[in-house]
């Protein structure tokens, strides 16, 4: 695997192609809407996640960049997400979408990330914190070093909570490696056993 600069990036910017394990930071909510881990949990239930959600998975993630997007690849149910480079604005109505509609401008070193359109009723974690169709999400991502990005991702959800917050997520480089196919309902048998909420309220 070949880890290369983005084309229309400052030279201390993101890779090219850059497969990354995912370690979380610290997070800051204003919401009593927190439950304990859930039947309909998105990952529960074998779906795809939000972009808040997937920086902080499990899964490995790939990130490609073309002339005008970036791509990133997910192990988790071999998802897939665009953030369009092109210039174009934030549609006014879009079809809602598990990842979103993603566009991104370069602000220094960092690569700023604008999403909406997102599907209503997330989860942005086990213990249930929400996210609605009314969410915005900012994603400020910067290379930090060789092997470690930074991505402060700001959850603006009006419709969740009295406030936005941020979170930090640190990823690190794992080269020499490719992604896998993870299939989570493949031979999936716990769904009729699951207990606990049946949403987060």
């Amino acid at each position: 695997m070949h880890s290369r600069e983005f084309r229309s990036a400052p030279s201390t910017s993101l890779a090219r192609i850059l497969s990354c394990r995912c370690s979380r930071g610290r997070r800051s909510f204003s919401s009593s809407a927190v439950t304990a881990a859930g039947k309909d949990d998105t990952i529960a239930r074998c779906l795809p996640v939000s972009p808040a959600r997937a920086w902080a998975s499990f899964a490995l993630q790939k990130i490609v960049q073309t002339p005008d997007a970036v791509v990133i690849l997910d192990e988790y149910m071999i998802q897939f997400r665009q953030i369009f480079l092109d210039g174009r604005p934030l549609p006014r109505d879009t079809e809602p979408i598990f990842k979103g509609y993603s566009i991104g401008k370069w602000d220094g070193e960092t690569l700023v990330v604008e999403t909406i359109g997102l599907k209503d009723n997330a989860w942005l974690d086990l213990r249930g914190h929400p996210l609605t169709d009314q969410a915005r999400i900012t994603e400020r991502i910067r290379r930090v070093d060789y092997g470690h990005l930074q991505v402060d991702v700001t959850v603006n959800d009006p419709k969740a909570y009295t406030q936005p917050w941020t979170r930090t997520v640190k990823l690190s480089l794992t080269p020499n490696t490719e992604l896998l196919e993870y299939i989570c309902n493949e031979n999936e048998k716990s769904t009729p056993h699951m207990v606990g909420p049946s949403a987060a309220n």
